[in-house]
């Protein structure tokens, strides 16, 4: 940074001559001043930061040795240099704002980029504070630079793979979403809304269940049961959503998890690929080849023969049924003349082929009678002369829509077939046989999907081709390739279960489960590893035997409720059979006088309430109840509680376990109070104003009623700061705070946006001078003295009031209040300015 101030030529800088007796006091001070000055030099020279002093033209006259380590320079280099040379030249004119201001006597500190020894920019932390002479004048710059490059580029790095991910959800064609354990949307990206035709707002206050055909919402539920359980990390469905219109949109649902490090799921990351067109494709290729078998049994084709010119001479009369048109209309014409025009060139070929003595076979479209186009199949023969030479042209046209739609749907199906392929999570491979003489020796990789690849640790370019058993001999050892040969010359589906072996990927005993079948010469062959699920089973069968103990030592509620029926065998009430310890406390009850007692008898509200018949539904149905945050009019507490409740039915009775979620509910309901308010003084903060305001602004009120913004900066908070200290400062912004809430209606907003700066939104004005009205309102009462640590503090505000206008949004309303408060600012503060004039309303 240069600084280009100093003090005038041949001025010492030292004012006036000095006597004898000063003379000598400053020989001694000044020796002080040279040791100081040296000791200080020795221990900047020292320090790992870069130390550096300039003159008063911003030429480097001193450098510790640090400089070399931090930008690569040896220190001869750098001194005699102007500082601002080795300032990134981006950054030239921020270094130039810098050094006027620290001319000016500011000091200042920041980031900024300069170049190292090697021509790079290099980021680091600068301080730097202004040196005077005796006299005042500025002498120069003393300062220092910290190597921050690695920070500062590890912060964009991981602000770029932020957005990069923000971006790629938010860009991706297919729909994704990010859901919480409980069904609920918590982000979605514009591709999901567009799909399921409900705007993002509307998706992220509703849940997936609600969005669920009726039909599909019971499979999914049990696929997100077992995540939730642990059982499975993923799943993907086909299923049906419902959209607003009533409408039907079919999705290839793909579901994976993440959970904590307790194993519980945080959220679920999905995504949603529309394949309603495929869906109505693989409906409408049935109904197709229905068609198409019905027109290859019953219709005939219609011959023809033409000239060498391939202008038709005759035709057969199905050309009618065909086209529509008599044959004799056609005499004469060429297939270009009723070809469709994408087709003319492909005819025009065809015809030179068979005037070069080829036959030809293809598929084109052709005009109807009625001017629409039908596509035909078409075999053309040339007519020879004894001499070779083309005499005539014979072949036959026949309905081919059955066939180009077939084919269309066949190519359609195979793409989504290699799609499906390429999404399954499960490994997938397509075999085929190897024979010595009509004997299966190998099987070669046909086809695999990026599954399969990723879990034999193979690029798919490497695999396919490759045959099996080179690649991996075990599987002759482990008896899996005999089951191969023997699912191909049998045709019997291969199914095997947690069949044990040694992985040749893994190196160590894994456990597998198989599905193959065969397909041509070849098989299918998919696998799945479930080695976790075995462990887990049998982990489960070694807790079994502790089950009841763990339940006794439970810490939540867990009772069995056995039914009580009457003579009629309808369930009347339920008895505590079993209860562990925590259920009797949570009752207050010892277990002894638990045991044995009648439900309805310590908890009658259960009959009224409705609960009663819930847990006989359960009981009757088999279907597990499940209730989470519910309210329930406890009869022991004599208040509204929330229960996470969950009961299955064991033989004649229900196994019954309870939360209290009471509590939790509370605290989540203050947090979401306090994530819209500022902690200091409980006003709205800024993001919870500006939905506010775009609300309002939203809203269609009286035409006669207005809405205004009222900019608001409490003057001069920093001398009280300085002198109270901030939370002299905070107790001041509180009051100003409690004082706007009083000054203003119910349905206004108030919210604190930064600092000492606050907004108020007025609804139902008339006129400015309503809002006028109350800003002075505001500063009356702001007027009244403010008690400080005993001090009695004046305190006064600046306003600047905007009234919104049709087409407004939130920002703009506040940009014009902000420039009317700049405007009480500069007009000497403790007013209000209205922007719409400009005029002071005091």
């Amino acid at each position: 940074m240069s600084v280009t101030s100093g003090a005038p030529e041949g001025d010492s800088g030292i004012q006036g001559a000095p006597s004898a007796r000063d003379s000598s006091d400053l020989m001694r001070t000044g020796g002080e001043l040279t040791a100081d000055r040296d000791e200080l030099e020795l221990m900047a020279a020292a320090a790992a930061d870069v130390v550096y002093r300039t003159d008063a033209q911003g030429v480097i006259v001193w450098s510790s040795p640090s400089v070399q380590d931090v930008l690569g320079y040896p220190v001869d280099r750098v001194l005699g240099r102007g500082a601002s040379e080795l300032v990134y030249p981006e950054d030239a004119e921020e270094a130039s704002r810098l050094g006027s201001e620290l001319a000016a006597g500011a000091n200042r500190s920041g980031r900024i980029r300069v170049v190292d020894a090697s021509g790079a920019p290099r980021w680091v932390e600068f301080t730097a504070r202004p040196v005077k002479r005796v006299d005042g004048a500025f002498a120069g710059i003393v300062g220092g630079w910290r190597d921050v490059d690695a920070e500062v580029r590890a912060q964009q790095a991981l602000a770029e793979s932020e957005a990069l991910f923000r971006s790629a959800m938010q860009a991706a064609s297919i729909g994704k979403c990010i859901v919480a354990p409980d069904g609920g949307f918590l982000q979605v990206n514009p591709a999901l809304c567009e799909l399921l035709g409900r705007d993002e707002e509307t998706l992220t206050a509703t849940t997936w269940q609600e969005l669920t055909h009726p039909d599909d919402l019971e499979v999914d539920l049990e696929l997100v049961g077992e995540v939730l359980s642990g059982a499975r990390d993923s799943y993907r469905l086909r299923k049906r959503y419902l959209r607003p219109d009533g409408t039907v949109v079919h999705g290839d649902l793909s579901v994976g998890c993440v959970r904590d490090d307790s194993g519980t799921v945080r959220y679920f990351i999905s995504q949603i690929t529309d394949i309603t067109a495929q869906v109505r494709a693989e409906d409408a290729l049935a109904v197709s080849e229905a068609h198409f078998r019905l027109l290859a049994e019953n219709a005939a084709d219609t011959v023809f023969s033409a000239t060498p010119e391939a202008t038709f001479t005759w035709l057969s009369p199905s050309v009618t049924s065909l086209l529509g048109w008599q044959p004799q209309d056609l005499h004469g014409k060429s297939p270009t003349d009723l070809c469709h025009p994408d087709d003319v060139e492909a005819i025009r070929g065809a015809v030179a082929d068979v005037g070069a003595g080829e036959s030809v076979n293809l598929r084109a479209r052709f005009r109807t009678v009625r001017g629409t186009y039908r596509w035909l199949g078409v075999n053309v023969h040339p007519v020879l002369g004894d001499s070779g030479q083309l005499v005539a042209r014979v072949g036959s046209f026949r309905a081919a829509e059955a066939e180009v739609s077939v084919e269309l749907a066949l190519r359609a199906e195979r793409a989504a077939l290699r799609a499906t392929l390429d999404s399954l999570l499960d490994p997938h491979v397509l075999l085929a046989a190897e024979r010595d003489d009509d004997r299966i020796i190998d099987f070669t990789y046909r086809e695999a999907n990026p599954a399969a690849c990723d879990y034999l640790r193979v690029a798919r370019e490497a695999l396919l081709g490759s045959r099996m058993l080179e690649l991996f001999p075990g599987q002759r050892t482990s008896g899996l390739f005999d089951r191969y040969v023997a699912c191909v010359q049998t045709g019997e589906p291969l199914a095997l279960h947690e069949v044990a072996m040694n992985s040749e990927v893994a190196g160590e005993e894994r456990w597998f489960e198989f599905s193959g079948a065969a397909s041509g010469d070849g098989l299918s062959l998919t696998w799945r590893d479930v080695s976790d699920r075995v462990r887990d089973r049998r982990e489960l069968d070694e807790d079994r035997a502790q089950m009841q103990a763990v339940l006794d030592s439970a810490l939540e509620p867990h009772v069995y409720l056995l039914a009580v029926r009457d003579e009629n065998g309808a369930v009347m009430d339920f008895v505590y059979e079993r209860v562990n310890p925590a259920a009797c406390a949570y009752l207050q009850m010892a277990r002894e006088d638990l045991e044995g007692a009648r439900l309805l008898d310590l908890l009658p509200g259960q009959a009224g309430s409705g609960m009663l018949a819930m847990y006989v539904d359960a009981l009757q149905t088999g279907e597990p109840l499940e209730l989470d945050d519910y309210v329930y009019p406890h009869d022991i507490f004599g208040e509204d509680r929330r229960y996470d409740i969950r009961a299955v039915r064991v033989g004649d009775g229900l196994s019954f376990g309870w939360r209290d979620v009471t509590e939790r509910h509370r605290a989540a309901e203050r947090l979401r109070y306090m994530a819209g308010r500022d902690p200091l003084t409980k006003l709205l903060n800024r993001r919870t104003l500006d939905n506010g305001i775009e609300k309002l602004l939203r809203q269609e009120a009286h035409p006669e009623n207005k809405v205004a913004l009222l900019f608001i900066d409490l003057d001069n908070l920093k001398p009280i700061n300085d002198r109270f200290g901030h939370a002299g400062g905070d107790a001041v912004l509180a009051t100003v705070a409690e004082r706007l809430r009083d000054a203003v209606h119910g349905d206004d907003l108030v919210a604190r946006i930064g600092g000492d700066e606050f907004v108020v939104a007025l609804t139902a004005l008339r006129t400015a001078s309503d809002a006028a009205a109350v800003a002075a309102t505001i500063h009356d009462l702001v007027a009244l003295p403010v008690n400080v640590n005993g001090s009695e503090v004046p305190v006064t505000v600046s306003i600047g009031v905007a009234l919104a206008q049709p087409g407004d949004d939130p920002d703009s309303v506040l940009q014009r209040a902000d420039a009317a408060l700049y405007q009480a600012k500069q007009q000497g503060r403790g007013r209000t300015v209205l922007n719409d004039n400009g005029s002071g309303l005091d």
